[in-house]
């Protein structure tokens, strides 16, 4: 890492020269694994076509998280899961996308980091 950058009002440039660990920043409770995006159902989100989503590896989430969830038929999708009743919503942030409604679904993981080239 080079230094630091303002968003806001500018500050001193100092070239610090650290190195960026990404295990540590994206660490948490469980393992993590990458996947690219294929697609755009999660642009709201600001997560887009291309982008790399670090996942923590872990079955307990809490509603409006947005997972790695593999459905029945063997497909996976990257949505907000929301517990509905005795079933679930898979909610897309892109309204050109519908829920998918299931009454089960495994969980592979949370998203806790966002990668992306430009």
């Amino acid at each position: 890492m080079a230094g630091r950058i303002a968003a806001g009002s500018p500050i001193e440039a100092v070239e610090e020269g650290e190195q960026l660990d990404l295990e540590r920043i994206f660490s948490g409770r469980g393992k993590s694994f990458v996947l690219e995006v294929q697609g755009d159902s999660m642009i709201d989100d600001h997560i887009t076509d291309g982008d790399y989503v670090v996942v923590e590896r872990r079955r307990n989430v809490k509603d409006g998280e947005t997972v790695v969830a593999l459905l029945d038929s063997g497909e996976a999708t990257l949505k907000k899961l929301f517990r509905e009743g005795k079933g679930f919503r898979l909610q897309p942030a892109n309204s050109n996308f519908r829920p998918i409604h299931t009454d089960k679904v495994n969980i592979q993981g949370v998203v806790i980091g966002v990668i992306r080239k430009y």
